[in-house]
């Protein structure tokens, strides 16, 4: 899906604003991928699950940035969906063929039909991965000596 807006459109505006749910152990866990990697810090990374970040009118409401993952390119044209995937795809290097390739109509097409997909059964696969979290920091509590373990926390 496909809106303009000119929500962050400034001279230095960033090439691409990511819109993420980072109340979403697995949305968190990508994101965290994805910032690792060259041209990330050319990028502008939005946990729209804070409360504490404003979010533009021209840009949605927070409940429709969570719902849906959402970029948007420095023109003010908002994308979600699959598509909001391939436009993240290209904006880093290397993931920029793979993004071309998705921004095609027929994979375009294609990748909404999965991100579709994987939003009905997202709850499903949080709830999973969340229990298997929590039993792993449980065994994890009783086995480390370190107060201040990062596996732990």
């Amino acid at each position: 899906m496909v809106k303009n807006s000119s929500a962050t459109e400034t001279n230095d505006s960033p090439p691409l604003t990511v819109f993420f749910d980072g109340s979403c152990p697995i949305c968190s866990k990508e994101i965290a991928f994805y910032k690792t990697r060259v041209g990330a810090d050319m990028l502008a990374w939005i946990d729209v699950s804070d409360e504490k970040t404003a979010i533009k009118q021209e840009t949605g409401t927070r409940e429709e940035l969570m719902a849906r993952f959402h970029v948007q390119n420095s023109d003010g044209q908002l994308v979600s969906g699959g598509a909001a995937f391939a436009e993240l795809w290209a904006a880093l290097p290397a993931f920029k063929i793979i993004g071309k390739l998705f921004k095609l109509p027929v994979f375009s097409f294609m990748i909404d039909i999965g991100y579709d997909f994987f939003l009905v059964v997202r709850p499903k696969v949080q709830k999973l991965f969340f229990k298997r979290r929590t039993e792993n920091r449980r065994i994890y509590l009783k086995t480390c000596s370190i107060s201040n373990c990062q596996v732990c926390i």
